[in-house]
């Protein structure tokens, strides 16, 4: 079997643990601890990166940048004063796809042909102009949610490579676009996400706080 990289094989058999980091605003703690995480349903023009599910990254950093950046944003936007907050979820399941394998990454292509091939069999058209998203982003997630569904992934895991993040600027992202001394030495912006199709995966959460000295863990 293929191990996902940063994945603990645990005694159980075929069950595997992963650690992930989830950003969110204060105000959601409370419902997300107690009722667990909601997945919004699927519609035309989605984009999500890794199709509908729970997202989590592999560094905390990344999780804790990516929230507080959020909620600063909004804050300003609409008035708010949220404060944001870092989930830590363990992650228990057994079908995991880790893309960043390339072994993986062909066996997700090849169920993505076969699946294409029986819409065109079946008639099925599909559509992706309606939305504002790009174009390359919806087909992505379309066909992850279908290849999802089809193998019955329960997390699927990939890292993403950005030269531009469209964040805002901070002092833990890199723009390789403007430091050419980075981009001449062929580096580029990495995040590895993590995506959980159902909640059940995440068998348990706690709210992760950062201080000035260092990371504070706090369990709810």
């Amino acid at each position: 079997m293929n191990q996902p990289f940063g994945v603990e094989i645990s005694g159980e058999i075929n069950v595997q643990k992963i650690i992930g980091y989830h950003g969110t605003k204060e105000r959601f703690v409370d419902s997300i601890i107690n009722d667990g995480f909601k997945i919004a349903p699927s519609k035309e023009g989605d984009n999500h990166w890794l199709g509908h599910g729970v997202y989590f990254y592999s560094d905390y950093e990344l999780a804790e940048w990516w929230s507080r950046t959020k909620v600063e944003r909004q804050n300003e936007k609409y008035g708010y004063s949220d404060k944001p907050v870092v989930i830590k979820g363990h992650i228990h399941a057994e079908n995991i796809w880790n893309l960043d394998n390339p072994f993986r990454m062909k066996q997700f292509k090849e169920c993505q042909k076969n699946l294409e091939k029986q819409f065109v069999e079946l008639g099925i058209k599909l559509d992706f102009t309606k939305g504002k998203r790009k174009l390359s982003e919806k087909i992505r997630c379309f066909w992850m949610d279908a290849v999802k569904e089809n193998e019955n992934i329960e997390v699927i895991i990939y890292t993403f490579s950005r030269s531009n993040p469209s964040y805002i600027a901070s002092e833990y992202h890199v723009n390789v676009v403007e430091d050419f001394s980075l981009a001449n030495m062929g580096l580029a912006y990495h995040e590895k996400q993590i995506c959980v199709t159902d909640d059940k995966y995440i068998i348990d959460k706690c709210v992760v706080s950062s201080s000035i000295n260092g990371f504070d863990e706090v369990i709810i």
